[in-house]
């Protein structure tokens, strides 16, 4: 595999998007693009959307396979993403993808 960030990324998408999205009926990209329509639906700005889009990418950059979640893991997916997307984008895409489950408790 290529070590360039941006092949990995896609990597990433490319593979992993078809994964179960934690036993729902969707898989890891129907739930990125629900998410990301939601953003778009409530009028957020481009970067909310974006990080709607890409706030689970964490759960693609860990080595605990799709069932991490269901096997009591916490995989700190949204510490994992956070790090892997600040290659890609700044803070205002990178901060509310670690933030998320937090907001979300």
């Amino acid at each position: 595999m290529s070590s360039d960030p941006t092949d990995r990324f896609l990597n990433l998408m490319a593979t992993g998007g078809a994964q179960t999205y934690h036993g729902e009926p969707v898989s890891q990209l129907e739930h990125a693009l629900q998410a990301a329509a939601l953003a778009v639906q409530a009028r957020a700005d481009d970067a909310l959307v974006v990080a709607a889009l890409l706030h689970d990418v964490g759960h693609l950059t860990h080595a605990h396979g799709e069932d991490a979640a269901e096997n009591g893991l916490d995989t700190v997916h949204e510490a994992l993403g956070a790090d892997f997307l600040t290659t890609f984008f700044g803070p205002e895409v990178v901060e509310p993808v670690r933030l998320h489950v937090a907001a979300n408790r």
